[in-house]
């Protein structure tokens, strides 16, 4: 009698590991979970309910473990019972060594064997997919039995329509050459026997009734007996490339003729970019003879189906740019490139004098629109001043009602001034000549004045305005009276939009994204703006849509001249909103930094010397009877003498700084000894002497120096000392000159 021990011993006498011994089913399809033997001898009759076959089964289908019955039973009934398991053999007790180790064996390779067609079965299924060209396999029947989703495209046919269809619905095949049709493509595969080309097929679509040509082949496939069962079909859309081929091979001659006579240079490369052919326009356009070139790599790189820009040198010693194509094709029959050299030069010259006068022509409107604008300060100056002295009662009281229309006069001239001025800033934006004059600026001081002019406005309409600016903001290097505008610009709309009972505020502070500016945000609780505006809002001339009506639009200009104020400060500006809650306007603005402009001067060459000096320029006119216009000219003289008395990296001429309402301080940074600052001062008064802007109006000019104590060092912590060091003095000279101002006054 076989036993399982003696089973055992004679596989290890074989060779092999046995990794457990069970009696039932259950057992069976624990130990196989737990081991994963490479293979499971499994006796049908077993101690339980469940026999062999039934735990053959689930170790079959869960755990993919090959399976060899060993049994005394032969009959019919359970060898029927034991083929749905798909075993890899049978072994009939008794049996010897030899026989179970063949059966062992055969099991194993047919299970590899097995194994590795379901490999190759998801990898050929996974590369008919990711495949480029379209794939459509039949039956011998020709009923269609899988289709790629290429092919799918180039039909019009989904897969899941045509399977068990006959190929010959789907579309029918032509021989272009000889304008035969194929009937039976499948039949034609079948007979042919092994793998054909089609040359040079057409097929037409029976679903969208179009051709289209196509380089295909068929491929019969035989079982192991060699029969064929299947037959694939494999095909790409070459209408494309045909067209520009057919076109050089209708006749060699007239290709040579055609491309002859062409303005466009034509050359023809093989794969490896080798000269093939050049005809004369590429000899002009490249500078090169095709003697010169041919079998030679080509000048220039090309990659087939990219349009790309170059520059061209003609034989004639002219450069030029040149437009360069490559497409695939065929020369001599092999793979080659077909090159397409345009000269553009002339379209590029005429596109850049027709952008020149275009240019020309936005600038001849800006003009005509500063003028109207000019022209029209003018007599709205005089309606407002007159309108202005009716409403004070100079010339006699006036009525109640009187007084109501001399609002809406006064009202509507300070809109319609307002909208000059944004004409004018608008006009100089567009031709870059909106300047700023940017200078150590108090944040707090210029937020507090265009709140104080907002706060009577607002409370006559019942809208609450807020202020939050905190004390240790540091100062902005701003334009004060920009920074002014594109606040009362924001402010304006955000009051303009905002309802009854509404909200406006300003908020200032450091700005967390990046702490080298300061961040300003003005916020109302009005209707908001929507969402596809929010970038639109900040373009010129654009006005977005309320619905409130027209009443509080005005030219689209605000908001284009506050995007130009802030840009040309270094700042951003954007606006953060939703539809029926508000919006709120934020912008950037640096922090002054005097370590940053002192940048160019303090070099690691520069920090190497011992003797830096201030120069310092006060000017003050004799009469407070000035006119401030007049004082604020002279400061801009004084300003374009300094910057012109700057010759070297080793000179730095720091912000203007209005320390008094009379008075400007002018501060100039350089490395200079003493002997060289006294030069350098002498060079100064000598051409303030030739101001007569300054003499003229009496206003007097003091020039002095101070040295600035230095370490021969390049450090940062040296840097910094500089830095404080001039500062300090600045300081120092600015309360010494309002000490004196306030004595003289």
């Amino acid at each position: 009698m076989v036993t399982a021990e003696t089973i055992q011993l004679n596989l290890k006498e074989l060779g092999y590991e046995v990794s457990d011994i069970v009696m039932t089913g259950q057992g069976a399809i624990r130990k196989a979970k737990e081991h994963k033997p490479d293979l499971v001898l499994m006796d049908i009759q077993l101690q339980d309910e469940m026999d062999g076959i039934e735990a053959a089964k689930q170790i079959r289908a869960h755990l993919n473990i090959p399976v060899v019955y060993l049994t005394a039973y032969a009959d019919p009934q359970t060898l029927a019972r034991a083929k749905i398991t798909e075993p890899f053999g049978y072994i009939l007790k008794p049996f010897e060594g030899r026989a179970l180790h063949s059966a062992i064996e055969i099991a194993l390779y047919k299970h590899r064997m097995e194994k590795k067609w379901r490999e190759t079965q998801e990898w050929l299924s996974t590369t008919l997919k990711r495949i480029g060209d379209a794939v459509i396999a039949t039956d011998a029947g020709g009923l269609v039995t899988h289709m790629n989703l290429v092919a799918e495209v180039l039909t019009g046919w989904k897969q899941e329509d045509v399977v068990g269809e006959d190929l010959r619905t789907v579309f029918d095949v032509v021989i272009t050459k000889t304008g035969r049709k194929i009937h039976d493509l499948v039949a034609t595969a079948i007979k042919h026997g092994s793998i054909f080309k089609l040359p040079g097929a057409l097929f037409l679509s029976l679903k969208y009734n179009k051709e289209i040509r196509i380089d295909a082949s068929c491929v019969p496939v035989r079982d192991d007996r060699g029969n064929i069962n299947e037959v694939i079909f494999v095909f790409r859309d070459i209408s494309a490339h045909k067209q520009a081929e057919e076109s050089l091979k209708t006749s060699r001659a007239n290709f040579r003729s055609i491309v002859g006579m062409s303005p466009d240079g034509i050359i023809i490369l093989d794969r490896a970019g080798i000269v093939r052919f050049m005809n004369p326009a590429a000899e002009i356009l490249i500078g090169h003879k095709e003697n010169d070139l041919l079998g030679k790599k080509f000048i220039y790189d090309v990659a087939a189906n990219e349009l790309g820009e170059i520059e061209i040198n003609r034989l004639d010693g002219e450069s030029g740019v040149g437009e360069l194509r490559a497409d695939k094709t065929d020369w001599n029959n092999k793979p080659s490139y077909l090159v397409v050299i345009q000269d553009v030069t002339e379209r590029k010259r005429k596109l850049a004098e027709l952008e020149n006068v275009l240019f020309h022509q936005i600038k001849t409107r800006d003009q005509f629109l500063s003028h109207v604008a000019h022209e029209l300060r003018t007599p709205l100056g005089v309606i407002h001043q007159f309108s202005t002295i009716l409403f004070d009662g100079l010339d006699g009281k006036i009525t109640e009602a009187q007084r109501e229309d001399l609002e809406i006069i006064l009202r509507n001239t300070n809109k319609l001034s307002t909208m000059i001025k944004d004409l004018l800033d608008g006009t100089r934006a567009i031709t870059g000549k909106l300047t700023i004059d940017p200078q150590p600026i108090s944040v707090s001081d210029v937020i507090a004045g265009v709140f104080e002019v907002f706060h009577a406005k607002t409370g006559a309409n019942g809208i609450s305005l807020r202020l939050d600016v905190p004390g240790d903001l540091p100062s902005v290097y701003a334009d004060a009276s920009r920074l002014e505008q594109v606040l009362n610009n924001l402010m304006d709309n955000a009051v303009k939009f905002t309802p009854q009972k509404g909200r406006v505020s300003i908020h200032a502070s450091r700005f967390d994204k990046k702490p080298t500016f300061v961040l300003f945000e003005v916020k109302n609780t009005g209707c908001g703006i929507r969402p596809e505006e929010k970038k639109k809002v900040f373009d010129y001339l654009y006005q977005a849509q309320v619905s409130q009506g027209d009443s509080r639009k005005g030219l689209g200009l605000g908001l284009y001249i506050c995007k130009e104020i802030i840009t040309q400060h270094g700042g951003e500006i954007w606006v953060k909103s939703r539809q029926g809650r508000g919006c709120t306007f934020c912008f950037t603005i640096p922090v002054f930094s005097l370590k940053k402009i002192l940048g160019s001067l303090l070099t690691p060459r520069n920090c190497q010397k011992s003797d830096l000096a201030l120069i310092t320029v006060s000017i003050c006119p004799s009469s407070r009877a000035l006119p401030l216009k007049i004082l604020e000219n002279a400061n801009h003289v004084v300003w374009d003498v300094l910057k012109n008395c700057i010759f070297s990296e080793s000179e730095v001429l720091l912000p203007r700084n209005n320390s008094h309402k009379w008075s400007e301080i002018f501060s100039l940074v350089l490395w200079a000894d003493k002997h060289e600052a006294l030069q350098k001062i002498r060079q100064i008064e000598k051409e303030l002497e030739n101001c007569e802007i300054l003499s003229d109006a009496d206003i007097t000019t003091s020039v002095s120096f101070s040295m600035i104590d230095v370490l021969k060092s390049q450090n940062s912590k040296n840097i910094d000392r500089i830095v404080r060091g001039i500062s300090n003095r600045i300081k120092e000279i600015e309360r010494s000159d309002i000490f004196l101002r306030r004595e003289l006054e």
